[in-house]
This record gives structure tokens, sequence and C-alpha cells, in this order.
């Protein structure tokens, strides 16, 4: 299971490296040379912790940039409503404009509260993304992520956990079937990264990021 994170300084970009984790970027560019490997969220989730309105300028903007360099991430997920249902008719929008300006990058639909698997399964015919990405609250998301990455295996997609933070969740994901999460809670404090991604590695069951290469 891969792991990402959004924030550091330059000592945790380096134990990032060391560790395997890679670099989710949100709402500013960052140099993917300088991390093991990368993807792009969309900023909705950052822009509604903050209680703001989204803009999509900086979303929009590292599209065009890693357009311009040639750079695939390994995905980049759809702009959304947090917890919010409606979020499916909202990405149904953006997801045409996306890959009518960048037909190149993967992209993955956010999942939110009272979506259903029929109309993800409709929206995923309909459109040919390359994965699911279990947003909502924390309630929902760990009640369901389980559903979402069956669903997603089923259909040869990927499926990526957002926020998930403390060594349990992160186990609970990859034992439901994740196959990569997210967290900034692993960054939040001097040598967090290497205490979390240690503990979450001497528990799981499964084969390390470094085993899998």
């Amino acid at each position: 299971m891969r792991l990402y994170t959004s924030t550091g300084t330059i000592r945790i970009r380096d134990q990032c490296n060391e560790y395997g984790v890679g670099l989710l970027m949100v709402d500013k560019y960052r140099n993917p040379d300088q991390w093991p490997f990368f993807a792009v969220d969309n900023g909705c989730y950052a822009a509604h912790s903050r209680q703001e309105e989204w803009d999509p300028k900086s979303f929009l903007g590292i599209l065009a940039r890693l357009s311009r360099e040639s750079r695939i991430p390994d995905f980049v997920v759809i702009p959304d409503k947090v917890s919010d249902p409606t979020s499916l008719g909202f990405s149904e929008a953006w997801i045409h404009a996306l890959k009518t300006t960048y037909p190149q990058f993967p992209y993955y639909l956010a999942v939110q509260d009272g979506m259903t698997e029929e109309s993800v399964r409709q929206f995923i015919d309909t459109n040919g993304i390359s994965g699911i990405f279990v947003g909502g609250s924390m309630e929902w998301k760990l009640r369901t992520m389980g559903q979402w990455a069956k669903l997603a295996h089923n259909l040869d997609l990927q499926c990526h956990v957002g926020r998930i933070g403390p060594v349990n969740r992160m186990l609970l994901a990859e034992y439901s079937g994740a196959d990569s999460i997210d967290s900034t809670t692993w960054v939040q404090r001097k040598d967090a990264l290497v205490k979390y991604i240690r503990a979450y590695r001497e528990q799981t069951v499964l084969p390390s990021e470094e085993a899998s290469e």
C-alpha cells in the first residue's frame, strides 16, 4: 500500500524519501523530482477545512505546469464537495473539462457520504476514470472503504483512502483493500513520520513499499 503526505519541511521530505512516502500535491506546486512518487489533490477539502470557498486556480495551475513539463502523477482527484452527496454531479461537470484539456492524466473520483455503488459505477462507466478516492466524513469513510475498494478492484481500478493518519486506521485501510492512503498526521511533529511508518510496517502482514519494488 502506497503512502502519501501533503506537507512537510525539507527534513520531512528527506525522511519521506528514506521511508518511501510520496507527495500529495495540494494548493501549491512542488518539484516531483524531490519525492519518490506523487499525486495531485484538488484542494477542495483544504478549502473546506479552512471554511473558505474553493478556488480552482491553484489546482488548474498545478495541472497546467505538470502538462508543460510532461509529468504524469499517479492520479489527480476530480473536484468534489466534502461530505455532500451532490458531489457526484459537481465531479461530473469537472471531469469533462479536465479530460478534454489534460487527457493524459489518470483521474480518481472522490466518493462522499450518501453516494451509492450504482451511481458511482455509472459515473465510472460513463467517464472512464482510473480510480476511486474515498473521502467523506471519518465515520462514513471507515464504515464503507472496504466496499469502495472492492468495487474499484472489480472494475480493475485503484482505490485510495484520504486522511487516514493513526496506525490503527492505516492498518484498517490496508486490510480493507486500499491501494494507497494519505495523511498529514505523520508530519505534524518532529520525527512523527518515522514513528508512524515504523509502527505501521511492524504490524502489517502485507509487503512494505520497499519489498514490492
